[in-house]
């Protein structure tokens, strides 16, 4: 991945200057950015997606998934999974059977996520627990049978399956999840492309060049709650929403832009919009990126601009900002 940076002159800036009381009743920033050749800008937050260069469409994919249990310490039970130690060893191979294009998932459970396979679980009592210890460890737990000592409980595996049209061919593709507790690994198409050891991080994956287009894709999650993070009843499962997320090479990835405000004298406030710019497509490409700050009712309150270019397959942060009085625009590494 190349890095790249340029610092350039506004095309147009409005200082932003607004008082204390518009700034609590501001309830949105509107970010752009452009395409090809410095072409009019398509918003990335907020906005509903169009065709053409620059749309980004971000879809549900709660429905339609099939759940089942394995299991944390019989491969047989947990559909093959680690069967021989050639398991990341070279990808698109057979991860295991559940992961396989053509495995019959039929006989699992359709659910609709979020979902919590721990919830349904039954309560399970503390084994061999000391009597007169203050605390129960369990009971911390809600009592679910999730841990090591339960490994026919602590693994859920999830398959949903769905088609991509031909069109999608040239846009990037990534999975977004909300949340997923705890031990995630993430395939697509029988590849291994992710794993995500938080139960409560958000995470992204890029799947664009594991991708079937026109044709069938599949997910598979591995879930594994036999380890928690605390000391509360934490849960198992995909709990939050997962979206499928399409965008032009050049775009705004998640987690792309950061909105801070200090006071500034007067009465007012210094707002700095700071952006990533991606671009993971071939060649350079022009851009044009904009910060629009919005009051409650919608109205425009500051405006800032830029335009700047780069090579093929890079990350740039950008930063979009101003003094009081004499606001400015800058992309820079």
């Amino acid at each position: 991945m190349f890095s790249w940076g340029v610092t350039v002159q506004p095309r147009e800036v409005i200082v932003v200057e607004i008082t204390r009381r518009t700034l609590l009743e501001t309830s949105a920033v509107g970010v752009l950015a452009a395409g090809a050749g410095g072409g009019a800008a398509e918003s990335a937050l907020a906005q509903p997606a169009r065709a053409g260069e620059g749309a980004r469409q971000r879809l549900l994919l709660d429905f339609d998934w099939r759940f089942a249990l394995g299991h944390a310490s019989d491969v047989a039970r947990d559909f093959g999974f680690g069967e021989n130690q050639r398991t990341f060893a070279k990808q698109g191979t057979r991860v295991a059977a559940a992961a396989a294009e053509d495995f019959d998932d039929t006989a699992w459970r359709a659910i609709r996520l979020p979902h919590d396979w721990a919830v349904e679980l039954p309560f399970a009592p503390s084994r061999d627990r000391d009597p007169s210890a203050p605390d129960d460890p369990r009971a911390e737990h809600g009592f679910k049978p999730l841990g090591r000592d339960y490994p026919d409980t602590s693994v859920g595996w999830y398959r949903k399956s769905f088609d991509l049209p031909e069109s999608d061919l040239g846009k990037r593709l990534s999975l977004e999840f909300d949340g997923v507790f705890r031990d995630c690994l993430v395939i697509f198409n029988g590849y291994i492309v992710a794993r995500n050891e938080s139960g409560y991080a958000p995470f992204s994956v890029d799947v664009t060049d594991f991708a079937n287009y026109g044709a069938k894709n599949t997910i598979t999650l591995r879930v594994d709650a036999t380890l928690g993070e605390g000391w509360f009843y934490e849960g198992a499962g995909v709990y939050r929403h997962v979206w499928l997320v399409k965008t032009d090479p050049l775009h705004i990835p998640q987690w792309g832009v950061k909105v801070t405000s200090t006071p500034a004298p007067g009465g007012r406030a210094l707002i700095v919009v700071n952006m990533d710019v991606a671009h993971a497509g071939d060649g350079t490409r022009d851009f044009t990126i904009e910060a629009i700050v919005r009051d409650a009712r919608g109205v425009e309150q500051a405006r800032m601009r830029g335009e700047g270019s780069g090579a093929g397959r890079s990350h740039v942060p950008a930063n979009a900002g101003g003094r009081p009085h004499d606001g400015a625009f800058v992309v820079s590494r």
